[in-house]
């Protein structure tokens, strides 16, 4: 969630799952920064957590869509120049008490394939 506090300009979040109450806080205080924000949930199979989250962020002006196809199993933010990919859903039970693996990266290259794959998705998607 630091990165998401600091961000000035984009947020991005592809996730399995997000329910985790200061993540959904970070990402709604970024959009009242003025932050571009946007998330790509799955369109199926999401947690009653999930789906309420989902809400909380359309109420703060977040864009949130949700994806058919192709099933969405990822777990990526992109934060201004700032990645992170890796195993961690965005929920309590993931990032307290799982033994997760993730990467942070401000690599270029790398950040640029991961917001072209969540663009596709994110237009692909619709309203949760």
């Amino acid at each position: 969630a630091d990165a998401v506090a600091r961000a000035t300009r984009t947020v991005v979040v592809e996730m399995e799952e997000l329910s985790d109450a200061a993540f959904v806080i970070a990402l709604g205080e970024a959009r009242a920064r003025g932050c571009d924000v946007s998330v790509a949930l799955p369109g199926a199979g999401r947690s009653g957590a999930t789906t309420a989250a989902a809400r909380r962020l359309v109420a703060a002006g977040v864009t949130v869509r949700a994806v058919d196809a192709p099933t969405i199993h990822a777990k990526a933010v992109v934060a201004d120049d700032w990645l992170y990919v890796g195993s961690a859903n965005l929920t309590k039970a993931s990032l307290d008490a799982n033994r997760e693996v993730g990467l942070a990266l401000t690599d270029a290259a790398a950040r640029g394939a991961v917001l072209a794959a969540v663009a596709a998705d994110l237009a692909s998607g619709h309203a949760p």
